[in-house]
């Protein structure tokens, strides 16, 4: 039912409704996902990351728990706590990608470019053909002042994706800058 009133637009439904399943079954982790989510879909993001803190507290291994707090705590400006959460995040799936682009774009957010840098080559790495991670990554070295870098960067975002604007801009201002 709380799944059908998302799918309908209807978000305070769905809380409610996810509410209700709780009450019949405490503790249900996949529950405090979904009703998290829908509380972040209502503009209620304090309460959202109230519920995904309680998913960690009652799966503290679940690194999706921990990503989805770390997301949520990001999306409130709460940064020093989303960045713990995306650190605890990959301390449970070192291989979870989002968590890894995601922690990269609070990093930058703070001009922490060496931290940003080093978060986009590990994602990179394990992913070399994502377009929107070699897109940040070229943005991030034309911060650092690394057109040449950029450049090589933006023309492998831009060959595997020749549509993409931000790949385009990022190749045309690093070869300015060259």
């Amino acid at each position: 039912l709380a799944q059908a009133h998302s799918r309908a637009g209807r978000p305070a439904e769905a809380v409610a409704a996810y509410r209700r399943g709780l009450d019949l079954v405490p503790g249900r982790v996949d529950l405090l996902f979904e009703l998290g989510v829908a509380l972040a879909g209502s503009e209620r993001g304090d309460e959202a990351a109230a519920v995904f803190a309680e998913a960690t507290r009652l799966a503290p291994d679940s690194a999706r728990a921990w990503r989805l707090l770390a997301d949520q705590l990001g999306a409130l400006g709460r940064t020093a706590e989303a960045e713990a959460a995306y650190h605890a995040t990959l301390a449970r799936d070192p291989g979870d990608i989002e968590a890894l682009f995601n922690l990269t774009r609070l990093f930058r957010a703070q001009h922490r470019l060496t931290e940003a840098r080093a978060a986009l080559e590990a994602v990179r790495a394990r992913r070399p053909d994502a377009v929107p991670v070699l897109t940040a990554l070229a943005a991030v070295r034309l911060a650092e002042s690394d057109n040449q870098g950029a450049a090589e960067i933006a023309r492998q975002a831009v060959a595997l994706d020749p549509g993409n604007f931000e790949g385009q801009l990022n190749l045309g201002i690093a070869a300015l800058g060259l």
